[in-house]
């Protein structure tokens, strides 16, 4: 999808300096000289819907991205459902959600419907008053400039106003975050901390030095290696940036999986080694500066990264069931619970300095108030990726065989459940990947995979404050219980194994704001 805007400065007030000039046409033949080339990929498009002040450029912007190939998708989405629902009427199934709960936590539809509107109702209160707050900055603002406060916080309007919110009340301005967050440095200290907590150690690999042929010249590539064994335990690529043709998004995709070769008299004769790509669309580098990273990115890149990690440290006997292969709605916790890293000023340390003096961390006071913004806003946010598994599930718990109007199901919703009106002539669900690529009926897990990934952090990483982040034997028994299995065993077993109890969701329930 490569939609283009050609904009005038005027149009992208509140931009930094430096992300205009990277995207300030200078030819002297081309007529737009002087105007700003600007595509809706990731670099480009959330810092305008964060920081642009001009209502109209977001949602000019927000209004292409919300219905990119709408046109092709949505027909293909809507057949998808009725296909999903005609196979599970065939399996002797009521509706497709309940084919596929039958194998993962779960179980069925009734305990993910507790389970999200549970939530939701938890939620109210705190998105309320984050709803609040955001109406008030916008009002303030209208009546700043003379403009008319209709009263309504537009889909467009949702980043700008959290973004301020947090600016104004924890006095953190993420976008200056960046000169500490130059790529190299978060690569390196991302890498250093988890060959710290996972006993491996990373060496990079030229093209011409591997048996591997690089797609691109921007990729890099690592051979892993146990610092016990000193056993080879696989591969992974890094692909950072856009450019055009490449997967939007941010995924780990498995080009090999990690197992045990048997030969025709069932004895054990080789390995197979896992080989991993993490893909992101990180900003590129400009003239005179590296990559430089927002938090977001950080977080990003730690998230990836955990599932390249199960990949490579969850080798069990049978292919079918190394690294991520876990029910789907616990394959996010392991890599929700290493994005904590991200917010504690030890790791932080870590993978972070100065893109002009590597040696300059990032100031104490700034780290402070980015640990107390990791809760800013969460009551909308929450609502949001609730909005995201009750669309899931009600599009797959449909006992209809016309299926459903995925268009007007997401109108229905949207407001119902945040409060903010789905943009017309828009539909999310003909660009909502998760859908087409195996999270049918399972959207729901990136929250419920949350309970587990709070439980687990703050129980055991963080049960000796800060010293625990970089904890060995924690970090071994994190490899060795929860990735080494993969899913030869059930989630909830490793998580006891792990726990040494029962999981619960009291670390959840806090860190979301919330009373136990």
């Amino acid at each position: 999808e490569n939609t283009k805007f050609v904009l005038e400065e005027k149009e992208l007030d509140g931009l930094t300096e430096d992300w205009k000039k990277a995207r300030l046409i200078t030819d002297d033949k081309d007529e737009n000289k002087g105007k700003y080339d600007v595509s809706i990929k990731y670099p480009d498009l959330f810092p305008i819907l964060r920081k642009c002040k001009v209502a109209a450029t977001r949602e000019k912007m927000l209004r292409a991205h919300n219905s990119r190939c709408m046109k092709e998708n949505t027909p293909i989405m809507e057949e998808l459902v009725k296909l999903r629902y005609q196979h599970a009427k065939l399996l002797g199934k009521d509706t497709h959600s309940a084919h596929v709960l039958e194998i993962r936590m779960a179980k069925d539809p009734k305990t993910v419907w507790d389970f999200l509107h549970d939530l939701n109702d938890k939620m109210e209160s705190i998105a309320k008053k984050d709803m609040e707050a955001l109406l008030a900055l916008k009002k303030e603002e209208m009546e700043a400039c003379n403009t008319e406060f209709d009263g309504k916080i537009h889909e467009w309007d949702f980043r700008y106003y959290c973004t301020l919110r947090e600016e104004k009340e924890f006095s953190i301005d993420k976008e200056s975050l960046r000169e500490y967050f130059p790529i190299q440095t978060v690569i390196d200290g991302a890498l250093n901390i988890y060959q710290t907590i996972l006993g491996l150690k990373f060496l990079p690999v030229k093209e011409e030095e591997s048996q591997f042929k690089f797609w691109h010249d921007e990729v890099q590539l690592y051979q892993v290696i146990d610092t016990k064994t000193k056993d080879l335990m696989g591969y992974f690529f890094l692909d950072l940036h856009p450019r055009d043709g490449k997967y939007g998004h941010a995924c780990k995709i498995t080009l090999q999986t990690g197992c045990r070769i048997y030969g025709d008299d069932g004895k054990e004769v080789n390995k197979q080694l896992p080989v991993n790509v993490m893909l992101c669309n990180f900003p590129k580098p400009t003239e005179d500066k590296p990559s430089l990273l927002g938090h977001d990115d950080v977080v990003t890149f730690f998230h990836e990264f955990g599932h390249v990690m199960h990949q490579i440290c969850g080798q069990p006997l049978l292919s079918r069931f190394a690294g991520t292969a876990v029910e789907r709605d616990f394959v996010e916790a392991p890599s929700q619970m290493l994005e904590n890293w991200c917010w504690k000023s030890k790791s932080l340390n870590l993978m972070s300095g100065h893109y002009q003096d590597e040696n300059k961390k990032i100031p104490e006071n700034l780290v402070d108030a980015l640990a107390k913004s990791k809760n800013a806003n969460c009551g909308l946010l929450t609502k949001r990726q609730l909005y995201f598994g009750i669309l899931d599930q009600t599009m797959h718990t449909v006992k209809d065989e016309n299926g459903i109007d995925t268009g007007k199901l997401c109108a229905e919703l949207q407001p119902k459940i945040m409060g903010i009106d789905a943009m017309e002539g828009t539909n999310f669900v003909s660009s909502f990947g998760h859908l087409a690529g195996g999270y049918d009926a399972q959207y729901y897990g990136y929250m419920w995979s949350e309970v587990y990934s709070a439980d687990m952090f703050y129980s055991v990483f963080c049960a000796k404050g800060e010293d625990s982040l970089l904890d060995i034997e924690a970090g071994m028994g994190y490899r060795n219980k929860v990735l080494a299995p993969g899913g030869s065993r059930d989630a909830i077993d490793s998580l006891k194994d792990f726990l040494g109890r029962e999981p619960n969701n009291i670390a959840f329930l806090k860190d979301k704001g919330l009373e136990v």
